[in-house]
């Protein structure tokens, strides 16, 4: 007795279905159509829709995450090695992922993602408020004002920048996560500068920064080869205090689409497990910035 057509074909795509493995499952098209009547036709179809959209194996190329950034020691340095990237590597290539790493000056780093030529980048909630930010932050950046000593009695803190914008200075970002609209320079020595040589009277940065350059530490972010201008004479730090301003945290930032919703929901469920798992501090502490890490990480 000759067998029926459609049997024959369900038989053939079952045996197909029970032989293939997932990788190659995956890679058909969710677009071919096959043709099957009644019940059976429709459960094949709704198995292989699964199939298609079945977690990636580890047999199959990473699908690559673009994380742009601006190099910063010890955070994002430019050999892949660093605090961000160690977190993001931590969180998304064991989920299949690869991170791929580009360096950019700040701002351009969010532009890119809010034009999908990257997916990730560092950033306040201030500096890009149509970007998506991770629920928890990443880091927490304790602001703070270099000044002569003289300046100490009129020093009311975060309200003395506000009031003295014009003779406030920064390296670019600085005065958009406090807030303030202060005068901003292309770099962090020329800020500096500009209160040593009385042109400012605030240099407002990160405290650890401003600390280590007063310590006399070597190789501060930003001060690699630094010299006091010409015009200061007998050059004394001890002149001059640090004094807090306030403190901003920092987030990751994905692209505001259902991409960008993934990836961020995906950030957060993992980097809630490494806090959970006592392991996220210790990647803070390996990179001596423990004092960075937020306190109020929500599970």
């Amino acid at each position: 007795m000759e067998s029926q057509p459609g049997k024959q074909q369900a038989f053939h795509l079952q045996i197909l279905a029970e032989s293939v493995p997932c990788t190659m499952v995956k890679r058909m098209s969710p677009c071919l159509s096959i043709r099957l009547p009644g019940v059976i036709g429709t459960m094949i179809m709704l198995a292989a829709c699964v199939l298609v959209y079945a977690p990636m194996s580890s047999a199959e190329e990473p699908q690559v995450i673009r994380f742009h950034a601006t190099e910063w020691k010890d955070l994002t340095n430019k050999d892949g090695t660093g605090l961000y990237h160690e977190i993001l590597q931590r969180i998304f290539e064991s989920q299949g992922f690869e991170i791929e790493a580009t360096y950019f000056p700040f701002r351009r780093t969010l532009l890119n993602v809010s034009i999908d030529e990257a997916d990730i980048a560092g950033a306040t909630t201030n500096d890009q408020p149509d970007l998506l930010p991770a629920r928890n932050p990443i880091w927490v950046s304790r602001n703070s004002a270099l000044f002569h000593k003289k300046m100490l009695p009129t020093w009311e803190g975060l309200r003395t920048i506000i009031l003295n914008p014009n003779t406030s200075v920064s390296s670019p970002g600085i005065g958009k996560m406090i807030g303030v609209d202060i005068y901003e320079v292309p770099s962090r020595d020329q800020a500096l500068n500009m209160v040593l040589d009385k042109r400012m009277r605030y240099y407002v940065d990160d405290y650890e920064t401003l600390t280590k350059l007063k310590a006399g530490e070597k190789n501060v972010v930003g001060f690699e080869g630094w010299k006091p201008p010409s015009s200061i004479n007998n050059f004394d730090w001890d002149r001059f205090v640090i004094r807090d301003v306030r403190s901003v945290p920092a987030y990751m930032v994905f692209q505001n689409n259902e991409k960008g919703r993934r990836l961020r929901d995906l950030f957060d469920s993992e980097f809630e497990k490494l806090h959970r798992s006592g392991e996220l501090i210790k990647i803070y502490e390996k990179w001596g910035l423990a004092a960075k890490m937020p306190r109020d990480i929500s599970n």
